[in-house]
């Protein structure tokens, strides 16, 4: 009996569908603030992206390519995010955080907008036409996880020196990191699953045992 696998393309396509109603709905249903705002439009995004990269994993025969330019579009919307000025004075940096700042708002955004930088990240550097042994994906997470990490250092060190109105956090940094490897992780989640043999496997099983008698 042959085996199949039920993997991240499926559980990002889950996640992805389900962001996109919650975000879309989420004025209805009591969640953020009156009428559809800017966090409503980048739940929809974020969502769009996650069902697209578990479409692109699930269906498409040249994944890398695709998943290169959906990784592209996707880090020049962070860029753009991230380094747009705000309408503050004077730039500030965090370079300390605590507790509170671990589990704040801003902390769990910082982590959920990189898991997708992980996974289509990971997706673009994995070529499903070569062995997916285990020394070459953890070579290809550790690369992407220091990706993950330097664009976001990147951005930080942007607001902090050219950025006016923009907080540089180090916590940021650690949100952004520690996305990037849950994101690798999705990446790299496979469940085994059996799958039924088809009659054509059969038959062709009973004609070598023919022959080898």
């Amino acid at each position: 009996m042959k085996k199949g696998f039920f993997g991240s393309g499926y559980l990002m396509v889950v996640a992805g569908l389900t962001a996109t109603v919650i975000a879309i709905f989420a004025d209805a249903i009591g969640i953020g603030g009156s009428g559809f705002g800017l966090d409503q439009l980048a739940g929809v995004i974020l969502g769009l992206f996650a069902l697209s990269a578990g479409l692109v994993e699930l269906y498409v025969a040249n994944k890398t390519k695709i998943a290169r330019v959906l990784a592209g579009i996707y880090v020049s919307g962070v860029l753009f995010m991230g380094l747009i000025p705000n309408h503050f004075d004077d730039s500030q940096v965090q370079l300390f955080w605590d507790a509170q700042t671990l589990f704040s708002r801003d902390f769990f955004i910082n982590t959920i907008g990189f898991i997708l930088i992980g996974y289509l990240f990971m997706l673009s550097v994995e070529n499903e036409k070569t062995d997916r042994g285990i020394q070459h994906l953890l070579k290809n997470a550790l690369l992407v996880l220091l990706a993950g990490a330097a664009l976001s250092l990147f951005i930080e060190v942007a607001q902090y020196f050219l950025i006016p109105g923009r907080v540089a956090s180090s916590a940021d940094v650690v949100a952004n990191t520690f996305g990037t490897m849950v994101g690798v992780f999705l990446y790299a989640f496979r469940l085994p699953c059996p799958q039924r043999t088809s009659p054509l496997d059969i038959s062709s099983d009973s004609d070598s045992g023919n022959t080898s008698h």
